[in-house]
């Protein structure tokens, strides 16, 4: 492993779908308040008013009325295509009103992705190669299935099954690419933080106007009153593809990322300089996090505060959680508890109209269950 070996970024791929956004912006090719349906005539949420009135801005600010992670399932490592996932989305019944809270949204990405592809008449892949990857020589990094597939010297994907650390696939996510299937290294991950620290210069030129970049740091979504274990701040918000907040006195850029095997940490403090950026190949720990906020507390000359210990023992009591729930589960099958009806009773096939069909199969007493795209 090396500074060139890639790792999955996962959702901090938001922030170059939320650069590109704000740069089409910027050049006039699209405008964050387009509404939605201008470039996508097909886009259907859940209510027909609100169809209409969604805008770019929306889409990549979380604030559709969903509530974070809401049907997220229906594409996670699914067969399904884009296409199909945005049709499936207009199914979902948001939890909340439109804009009146935030809810994480990775299809509203997709839909961004779409919606710029329509505009340009090139991929969100090409867009991300043309106007961010090539110019700024981050030659290891891809956003495809296809591209992680036959890429060399990619960290191996490893998750906790049963309390042991195994190797799992790195998984697809083609059908939600521009929410979160950039894969890249260390050494190319640098150099886009250099630039975004740079004003969006690279080796004297401009790659992002600097107008663009301060649209993905404005403020566009209320998150809460911050409650983030070891920042107190008194506010939390979201601007294009990136989480805001302040932090002893300093405004903190930053976002996490988390994909099969993988999770990743970035921040950036414009007014010290100061990128961080944390890849880890496991998507079961803490540590991601409690190592960007230890380096950023020694940066800044802050006393020493053991954010891996307090990370350490939480992370250990999520897992005793989890492990001793299963535990439950699995000794409350094993008494082989009587049921109201027959085991054969539950065979079958049930259907639902976003995540599509369920089969239940019972075979020596058994039952197991298939779903249709997963």
């Amino acid at each position: 492993m090396d500074t060139a070996t890639l790792f999955g970024i996962g959702s901090n791929t938001k922030a170059f779908t939320g650069t590109l956004l704000a740069l089409l912006d910027a050049e006039k090719v699209m405008s964050l308040d387009d509404k939605v349906q201008k470039w996508l005539p097909t886009f259907r949420l859940h209510d027909p008013w609100v169809s209409k009135e969604s805008t770019l801005r929306d889409l990549v600010t979380h604030r559709l009325g969903f509530e974070t992670f809401q049907g997220d399932f229906m594409f996670f490592d699914s067969d399904l295509t884009k296409e199909q996932v945005l049709q499936k989305f207009a199914l979902l019944k948001p939890q909340y009103s439109f804009r009146s809270r935030w809810g994480y949204t990775n299809a509203a990405f997709l839909a961004a992705g779409e919606a710029m592809a329509k505009a340009t008449g090139k991929t969100w892949s090409t867009l991300l190669q043309e106007r961010l990857f090539s110019p700024l020589g981050m030659h290891r990094t891809v956003s495809s299935d296809s591209a992680v597939a036959k890429a060399t010297n990619i960290a191996r994907a490893h998750t906790v099954v049963n309390g042991t650390l195994q190797v799992i696939d790195y998984g697809r996510l083609d059908n939600m690419a521009p929410a979160g299937n950039i894969y890249s290294s260390a050494a190319d991950m640098s150099k886009w933080l250099r630039m975004l620290l740079a004003n969006g210069l690279a080796d004297g030129k401009t790659i992002v106007p600097v107008s663009a970049l301060e649209q993905t740091r404005t403020p566009q979504s209320i998150l809460g009153n911050g409650g983030h274990p070891f920042n107190k701040s008194h506010f939390a918000l979201y601007g294009l593809g990136w989480f805001l907040e302040a932090y002893n006195g300093r405004k903190i850029v930053a976002h996490t990322g988390g994909v099969n095997g993988f999770l990743t940490s970035v921040a950036l403090v414009p007014e010290e300089g100061l990128g961080i950026l944390v890849f880890t190949n496991s998507d079961t720990n803490n540590f991601f996090e409690a190592l960007r906020w230890e380096i950023l507390d020694a940066y800044l000359g802050l006393p020493y505060r053991d954010y891996s210990g307090v990370q350490w023992q939480q992370f250990t009591a999520s897992q005793k959680m989890q492990t001793d729930w299963l535990k439950q589960k699995r000794d409350t099958i094993a008494m082989k508890p009587k049921t109201d009806v027959p085991l054969s009773a539950l065979a079958g096939q049930y259907q639902h109209p976003v995540y599509g069909w369920m089969k239940i199969a019972v075979k020596d007493g058994k039952a197991t269950a298939t779903f249709q795209h997963h």
